[in-house]
């Protein structure tokens, strides 16, 4: 007869947290729009331990070009609770279950962040689970340096692209090149054109990096973003990504969904707003 007891204490809930980080890890990548396979921007995976700070490679005009010695960026840790009760604690698929919405949840706001930087804070209002655990998100930097303005009704998007690649090239950002937009820009730009089967974007998409065309729902409506990712104007440094860790059993038992990222824009000149 075995009399052993389960015991579900710190090393249980680190055990059970590392068995389905894996999951999560790659749930989160196939929800965040803008880093889904193959990432908008490329990332630099970090070695799963949390960093005070990023190096910034932010370019400095002038001749020749040069960056800045010893300037540092603040990453942000993330974080999304859900809990485990009692009568719970010894089923790793329920577990792995109750994660997945705060998974989901992470890869939202990591689009909105990317996205917006500090304006962010906005979809941390009705979501007290959502935490910025280091209080950093006023020090990020979002691909919208100001808030966007919408598109004018009738111009189409094809043409604010056209407008976007052009600026970029007057920029010397001469690609390749990625847009991200508003779902209702996203539905317009799959329109047919009359008579045809043809999507309105079809015809430019030459012009921009393969699958580099995506929609985010935390884009406001009517608004758009175009990078050039030539010269490694843009990267995304992850120190630790997206994992599950266990925080505490008193009870139930509490556990986050949680990772640490930061987008570091090297050349500003590189990111143009649609308009």
């Amino acid at each position: 007869m075995n009399d052993t007891v389960k015991v579900y204490d710190q090393a249980w809930g680190t055990a059970l947290a590392a068995k389905i980080s894996l999951q999560i890890k790659a749930e989160v990548a196939q929800w965040a729009r803008i880093r889904k396979d193959p990432p908008l921007i490329p990332i630099v995976p970090g070695t799963s331990q949390y960093e005070d700070v990023v190096q910034s490679f932010r370019v400095i005009a002038g001749s020749p070009l040069r960056i800045k010695p010893s300037a540092k960026l603040a990453p942000i840790k993330i974080s999304v609770a859900f809990q485990l009760a009692q009568q719970q604690f010894a089923d790793e698929a329920i577990a792995a279950q109750a994660a997945m919405q705060p998974a989901m949840d992470l890869a939202f706001i990591e689009d909105a962040i990317i996205l917006q930087g500090p304006r962010a804070s906005e979809f941390f209002k009705d979501s007290p689970q959502i935490k910025d655990e280091d209080e950093t998100l006023a020090d990020q930097e979002g691909l919208f340096s100001e808030p966007p303005t919408p598109i004018k009704e009738g111009k189409s998007i094809v043409e604010s692209i056209l407008e976007g690649i052009k600026a970029l090239n007057d920029a010397q950002q001469h690609g390749p090149y990625c847009v991200v937009v508003s779902p209702d820009l996203h539905k317009e730009a799959m329109t047919p054109i009359p008579d045809s089967g043809i999507p309105q974007i079809a015809p430019i998409l030459p012009q921009l990096r393969g699958d580099g065309f995506r929609l985010s729902e935390v884009a406001p409506p009517r608004t758009g973003v175009i990078f050039s990712l030539g010269g490694g104007a843009l990267d995304l440094p992850i120190p630790w990504d997206a994992h599950v860790e266990f925080r505490s059993v008193e009870g139930p038992a509490i556990f986050v969904v949680v990772e640490q990222f930061r987008l570091r824009i090297n050349n500003p000149r590189a990111v143009v707003t649609l308009s």
